[in-house]
Order: C-alpha cells, then structure tokens, then sequence
C-alpha cells in the first residue's frame, strides 16, 4: 500500500509528541536545521526548561476524556449514543461496527504515544540539566507516571503494542515490534514502583524556588500509588492490589458527603480526586475547557443554539436494571433545568448527566470547566474489596468497602430553588433505595454486587469496558446490547495507518 508523503509526516509528528521533539524529526526527515523549532537539543538548558517540558508533557491527556467515554462506555452495556449528527464514528462504536480507520480509535492511540514521546524526551534530556538532585528526580517521576499510565491505556485497547522507551527522531524510529502484553504490563509495574516515592504526596502552589506555577493536577505519589493498585488488580495480582491500595488510604483521602461534587467545577481536585484531567473553561482561549458536558449532556448545545453536537448518553436499558436512588439520578437524567432556567430534555434517551454543572461556559467552543476524573478515591475502595473479596472471600473488610461507597451513594441532595441552583443541600438517607450489603453475603454474590457497583459509580468515566474484558463479562454481557458481538471486539483494531507502515505488523483478530 502506497502511503502519501502527507500521511508519513504527520505520522512522524504524532509520535514524535509536539514541539518538545518535532523539531529534531523535521531535521532528519527534512534535512534542515529547525531554527524555528524547539528541540531536546536547544531547549533543555534549565530548570524551568525542564520543569515546562515535563508539564507540556500532560497537555496531550485533555485530547483524551471524549474518547475515554466512547471506547470505555459507548461500546459497552452502560453507554449509548442518541444521534444528532448523521455518520459520526460513535455510532459506529456503539453498534461495534468500528474499523481500523475509525477517528476515535486513532485518536486515543497518537494521543497516548504523544505523551509517551513528550515523556520520553525528558526522560533522557532532564539527567543533563544542572539542578536540585531532589527536584529533578521529581520530574523524571512524574514522566515515568505519565507514560505508564499511557501504556496502560493503550495495552487494554489494543493488546501487543509497539513501547518505545527513548525519544522517537526519525521515520525509522517508527519501525517497531509489537512488545507482548507481558512486557508491556513489566514496563508500567516498574515506572509506577520508581515513580512513588521521589513524587509528592501533595503539590504546592509554589515551587521550591520560591518561582510560581500551576501545580494542580500534576501527578503524586498517591496517583501512583492508585494506578498501581489498578494494574495489579488488571493482572490478578489480588494481595499486590490489597497492599498498595491500603498505602494509598493512608495518605488522607476521602469521599465527598455529595456524589455529584465529584464532578462539577467547583469541588474539582478535592479530597475524592488522585488524579483527574484538568480544564478550565477560558474565554480568550480555546483547547482549555472540557468538552465532557456538551458530550454527555448537550447542555451547550441549549446554550449556543445549535444541534450539531452527539451525544453520548447512558443505555436505557442498562439504567432500568439499576435500583431508584440518588446517584443514579446524578449519573442520568432525563430532564434537567439547564443554565437559563429553562427546563431541558435529552431528546432520544437518558443523558449522562454527571457532568452537568452550572458553572462559566466558553461560548467560543462550547467547553466547560469541569476536570475528567481518572482516579478517584471511590475506586480504590472497590478495588480493594474486591481483591479482598478474591482473596478470602466475603471479609468483613471487603463488605465494609462496598457499603461505605452505597452509604454515600443515597445520600439525598437537593436544590433549595431549582432555578437558582445556589448550594445543594442533603434532606435524607434514603437506605430502603439501596440498603447495605449484607454480612452473610457470598463470595460470588459480593462480586456480582461489585460488578453492577463499579458500573453505576463509574458510569461514562471510561472504565467500563475494560472492566468487563477483565472479569471475562464482556461477551456474555455485550450479547443483550449488541448481538453482532465476538471475540474480535475484546480489542480495538490498531490504525491502519500503523499497520500499513509497520510491515511487520498483523492487525489484531477480525479486523
């Protein structure tokens, strides 16, 4: 197959990850000196270079939270796609119809090899850089953070993927194998145990210079700590899981009283957020909002008079298996009253309306403020009940988990004037909706409640599906939502383009 010199170039510049390397591709593929460029050569002269290569490194993760929720909840029973646009690739995600060539799929893979080149650069550029030993050990922790968590993501959707662990220069940096999942898992263990330690327990908003910077939502020793809870948990390694998310709740997190608080700008990066990705909604500045509650709940598109927006919503037919109580009416609406005190409808089918907010709108692009939450303290408590619960069964402990997480998810709050929408305030406890878990529950039934817990908290966070792969759920689940369903869909298929420059290369099963 013929590949245009457009597409080679672009490619190049995807994985070389931005401006931090872009320059240092061009030079090779060109064969022009990059005045105009930044490079790992030219740029890494200071700290505060290598402090703002290693934040440029999170940008890509904002391009990440739309695609989360199409390939982690559309495509699986929770989710939906209620169509106002003819043709979109997330109805082919919702009807698994998707192929290699689908936009989303493409977009999650360039954008998690992005980061890792971005975090690969300054992998081998800060060492060099003369400052504080302690601060620089810092900043390679959060790169060696940043890219497990990318592997991560790009392990579950695709299997056998290429893992570079230098900076990609040149096109035949992009002539990779496919590293087996075993090694890929080795990979991310290893960046995450490394990066535990030299991270912060919190942030600061100043650096130790005294010089002032943005250090909310950069990553921390508790992120990593919880990540590598998750992938221990993803490999069945259930003691692993047990201790390392027993470190994470002593470093002082908590759940907030609120479910709904998780989510809207207002309460963002509170005691319940380990890591989230970060937006704020900038009138003089697009690409900074989140596009998370025009998505789910189109209220922006109320807002900016137009209907050219899909939705991703949440399944009806997911949402009538799931008892009556609070949080349930927070992840899914069916009407809502929206930022002008109108009362708004969610024209097909049940919004996902967890990100709804009342907060500043960016009338430009329609984003919002609110962050995309990655990991949240909620999550560490299932999944140490969980690996409790498969250790030894229905413990105590692991009941206790479970129930705290149900305690805080009938806590019932309204709003004193539904038009004003002022401060929510709690009216009741509503235990018959979804009373505790009880102590002589079975250690298969514990599960089971595990399984439908974890799929209504985590509603459109983008965990869904790859918690149903790994439990072995999906297929037999999947078949009462889509009956099209088969083995081949436990993977998203790799990008042609991918494919067709690695001749080395299969495409995974059935695409």
């Amino acid at each position: 197959m013929n590949i245009p010199y457009q597409t080679l170039s672009r490619r190049l510049a995807t994985l070389c990850g931005g401006l931090l390397v872009l320059a240092a591709c061009q030079q090779d593929f060109l064969e022009e000196k990059p005045y105009d460029f930044i490079s790992s050569d030219n740029f890494f002269k200071s700290e505060t270079d290598a402090r703002a290569a290693v934040v440029a490194t999170y940008e890509p993760l904002k391009n990440l939270s739309v695609a989360a929720i199409n390939l982690g909840d559309v495509a699986a029973d929770v989710g939906d796609h209620y169509l106002y646009v003819a043709g979109t690739s997330i109805q082919q995600i919702e009807n698994l119809n998707y192929t290699a060539n689908d936009n989303d799929i493409r977009d999650w893979y360039s954008n998690n090899y992005s980061i890792i080149n971005r975090a690969n650069t300054c992998l081998e550029a800060i060492p060099a850089v003369k400052m504080d030993e302690g601060r620089k050990e810092g900043l390679l922790a959060e790169c060696k953070f940043l890219r497990a968590l990318a592997y991560f993501n790009l392990v579950r959707a695709f299997g056998p993927v290429a893992m570079p662990l230098q900076p990609i220069k040149t096109l035949k940096g992009i002539e990779l194998p496919r590293t087996p999942e075993a090694e890929v898992y080795e990979q991310i263990i290893k960046d995450l145990t490394e990066s535990e330690e030299p991270l912060p327990k919190e942030w600061r908003n100043a650096s130790a210079t005294g010089a002032a910077e943005a250090n909310t939502g950069r990553a921390t020793r508790g992120a990593a700590k919880a990540l590598l809870a998750k992938v221990y948990l993803f490999r069945k390694q259930y003691q692993l899981t047990v201790d390392k998310t027993g470190e994470v709740m002593g470093l002082g997190y908590g759940l907030f009283e609120n479910y709904r608080d998780a989510f809207v700008p207002e309460t963002k990066n509170g005691k319940e957020h380990i890591f989230s990705i970060q937006y704020e909604a900038n009138q003089a500045l697009r690409g900074q909002g989140s596009p998370v509650a025009r998505w789910t709940t189109a209220c922006c598109s109320k807002i900016l008079n137009t209907n050219q927006w899909s939705q991703a919503g949440v399944s009806g037919r997911w949402k009538g298996t799931i008892p009556d109580h609070y949080r349930k009416s927070i992840v899914s609406a069916d009407r809502w009253i929206d930022q002008n005190g109108n009362v708004a409808d969610t024209w097909a089918g049940p919004a996902a309306s967890k990100y709804w907010n009342t907060g500043p709108v960016n009338l430009a692009d329609g984003t919002t403020s609110e962050n995309f939450p990655l990991l949240r303290y909620a999550d560490v408590l299932l999944m140490r009940a969980e690996a409790l619960n498969a250790l030894g069964g229905p413990t105590p402990e692991a009941v206790g988990l479970v129930n705290q997480v149900r305690q805080r998810a009938r806590r019932v709050y309204e709003w004193p004037d539904e038009k004003t929408k002022t401060t929510m305030v709690f009216v009741r406890e509503d235990a018959d909706a979804l009373p505790d878990v009880p102590a002589d529950v079975t250690q298969a039934e514990l599960q089971a409640i595990i399984v439908q817990e974890r799929g209504i908290e985590f509603a459109t966070e983008g965990q869904r599906k790859w918690d149903l792969v790994r439990w072995g759920l999906f297929l037999d689940v999947m078949k009462d939502y889509r009956p099209n369903v088969d083995e081949r869909h436990l993977l998203y298929p790799l990008p042609q383009v991918e494919v067709s420059l690695n001749k080395s290369w299969q495409q995974n099963f059935g695409y």
